[in-house]
């Protein structure tokens, strides 16, 4: 089974930075999958960095968000 979207979670980086593998929380085999996970949270699109596709929204904790990608290769 592929699980091409991953997504990742913590205090906010910046978005021209790569995400951290230690941030990894999930990884889904379709962007719905991925954004029902994280029901809560209203994700907006970024652009794309180093060929993948970026969601990104604020957690319902506090100073945390969640960040979806999508590498285009997938």
């Amino acid at each position: 089974m592929s699980t091409p979207f991953i997504a990742y979670a913590g205090k906010p980086w910046p978005v021209e930075q790569d995400s951290d593998v230690l941030r990894q929380v999930g990884r889904f085999c379709s962007l719905d999958e991925a954004q029902r996970a994280f029901r809560p949270v209203a994700f907006t699109t970024l652009p794309s960095l180093h060929g993948r596709l970026r969601w990104r929204g604020m957690s319902p904790q506090y100073g945390l968000i969640v960040q979806i990608e999508r590498s285009v290769a997938a």
